[in-house]
C-alpha cells in the first residue's frame, strides 16, 4: 500500500512491449483466445517425482492446443536468442510442460516462443521449438529427474565440482589462433 510497483517509464515500456506483441501479425492472434498461466502437477512416470508447471499461454491452433511462452530479450535475433534459449534451458522447460500437459490429458500440437525485445522499437519474433528439439530436451529433462531421484535416495547432493578446477576462459581472452581466424588475421 502506498508503494509504486512500476515507475512511469517502466510502465510505458511494458505497455509498448505489449502493444508490439498485439500488433505483430503472428504473435498478436496467438493471444486472442486461450488460457493464461495455467498451473498443473503430474507424477513423472519414470521416477515418481511430482512435477509442476505453469504455462504462460495455451492458445487454440488449427490442429489443437498451442503452448506459447512469452520472453523478453535484449535481441530477438534468431542466433542470439537461440544461444540465450539454450543457456537458460527454455527448450527443456517447454518439453517439461508438454509432458505435464499430456499427463493431464492435454495434447500440445505446437510449441512457440514469442520474443519481444526489451527496448524500442520492441521487435517481436515468434520461434517454433521443433519436435527434434523437444525430443532432445525431454531426454535431458528425464536425465535430470533421474539424477534428482538418485540424490533423494542417497541423501547426497553433489555440487558442480569437489576439486580444484582450471578456469575455462573464452578463447579470445588467451589470444587463441581460433580467434585470429575469426578476425581474418594470419
Amino acid at each position: 500500500k502506498g508503494r509504486e510497483i512500476l515507475k512511469v517509464g517502466e510502465y510505458n515500456e511494458v505497455v509498448s512491449m505489449a502493444g508490439a506483441v498485439d500488433q505483430h501479425p503472428v504473435a498478436g492472434p496467438l493471444f486472442c483466445a486461450g488460457f493464461a498461466e495455467q498451473s498443473f502437477t503430474w507424477p513423472d512416470p519414470a521416477t515418481g517425482i511430482v512435477c509442476k508447471g505453469r504455462t504462460d499461454w495455451l492458445s487454440y491452433g488449427p490442429g489443437g492446443i498451442v503452448l506459447v511462452d512469452l520472453k523478453t530479450a535484449r535481441s530477438s535475433d534468431a542466433r542470439e536468442f537461440g544461444r540465450s534459449a539454450a543457456s537458460y534451458g527454455y527448450h527443456m522447460q517447454l518439453a517439461h510442460y508438454v509432458a505435464g500437459l499430456l499427463a493431464n490429458g492435454v495434447e500440445v500440437v505446437q510449441v512457440l516462443i514469442v520474443v519481444v525485445e526489451s527496448s524500442a522499437p520492441y521487435d517481436v519474433c515468434v520461434y517454433e521449438v521443433t519436435d527434434d528439439q523437444l525430443a532432445k530436451a525431454a531426454a535431458d529433462v528425464a536425465a535430470l529427474l533421474a539424477r534428482v531421484k538418485e540424490c533423494e535416495e542417497s541423501g547426497e547432493w553433489p555440487g558442480r565440482s569437489n576439486e580444484i578446477t582450471p578456469l575455462d576462459l573464452p578463447a579470445w581472452v588467451m589470444g587463441s589462433d581460433d580467434v585470429a581466424v575469426l578476425w581474418g588475421a594470419t
